[in-house]
């Protein structure tokens, strides 16, 4: 494995994970590992026992350097993946340009597979957004005999930490069964047809040129509105479909969420601080019993949609919350 310097300036470096480039998700030929130089050796020379792997949301990537400080202030180990077609490892397709999400599994199982190489006892999967979908999804792959297992498992992991996770589309009905119904026809024959836009005002509410508290790389977090192309949709809607059948995943979840949802169209200043403008927590409270029989709910009033980025005493309490579960279900 080649490391090199991370933009995430030291410690954090960063090695490829070389994926088969795939129709599905043209040009990306590699999923992004970053973490911290000294993870390796850290404890006396030797890896820490317990290590999270982060999987960001769509049009997103791997930033959260405090939070993950935070982890490893406590003596868990952190690291990033960004996966093909975002972030670090967009490629030549171009960002998020992917149809189907389960190629994602291929990236995720290698960096668990390198952790267990690093040397790391535990690996905790965390996934925010698109990230908490494809996290559960892998999870239920990864579990031997359950209903969404694959042939042969994907490589094991110890426990599930969910930052609100994407398992059902923000809308009301109708509009969300035409959505739906409009990606699944399309999707599959015209792929790169756009099928509505991700709005900017949630984005741009984080970041400081408009009032925010973070920095980002905008090229790979864009401030500006995103097309949601209907490939990529369809390969949401149809994991969404799956997870509402059941995953049967049998080690711990952690489901942390904001307190209540805002408008995801035009949402008012109030809501963008303080509320999910992005998905509905409900829809995460409703479906996750359908997860596993293991699954522990926390909700933080005040948070946004990425709750590490809410206010400082909100994503403080997260933070601790997040790593007193993590503790009492690897020890």
């Amino acid at each position: 494995m080649t490391v090199q310097p991370d933009i995430l300036g030291e410690p954090w470096v960063n090695e490829d994970i070389l994926v088969p480039e795939h129709p599905a998700a043209p040009g990306a030929d590699r999923a992004v590992l970053v973490y911290q130089e000294q993870a390796p050796t850290r404890d006396g020379g030797h890896p820490l026992p317990v290590a999270v792997l982060y999987l960001p949301g769509f049009v997103d990537y791997f930033f959260q350097k405090e939070l993950a400080q935070e982890f490893i202030d406590a003596g868990i180990e952190f690291y990033g993946l960004d996966q093909r077609a975002q972030g670090r490892a967009i490629g030549s397709g171009g960002l998020e340009n992917i149809n189907d999400l389960q190629l994602r599994n291929v990236e995720t199982a290698r960096a668990v597979r390198r952790l267990r190489e690093i040397g790391h006892e535990k690996v905790v999967l965390a996934g925010h957004s698109t990230g908490g979908l494809q996290a559960v999804i892998y999870a239920g792959r990864a579990t031997p005999g359950g209903p969404a297992a694959s042939t042969p498992p994907a490589p094991a992991i110890d426990a599930v930490l969910l930052n609100s996770p994407w398992f059902a589309l923000h809308r009301k009905q109708p509009l969300k069964a035409v959505a739906i119904g409009l990606a699944q026809a399309v999707g599959g024959v015209f792929p790169d047809a756009g099928l509505g836009m991700l709005g900017a005002d949630y984005v741009r509410s984080l970041h400081k040129d408009y009032g925010g508290e973070w920095e980002f790389e905008r090229e790979w977090k864009v401030l500006d509105e995103m097309p949601a192309r209907a490939g990529f949709l369809r390969s949401v809607f149809s994991l969404q479909a799956e997870l509402r059948k059941g995953l049967g995943i049998q080690v711990p979840i952690l489901l942390c969420t904001s307190g209540k949802a805002g408008d995801p169209v035009h949402p008012t200043p109030e809501e963008l601080a303080h509320r999910d403008v992005v998905l509905n927590p409900q829809d995460m409270w409703r479906l996750s019993n359908r997860l596993g029989p293991n699954v522990t709910t926390r909700i933080f009033p005040g948070a946004v949609h990425d709750i590490a980025h809410s206010r400082k005493d909100v994503r403080e309490e997260y933070a601790a919350t997040a790593i007193e579960w993590v503790r009492a279900v690897t020890s």
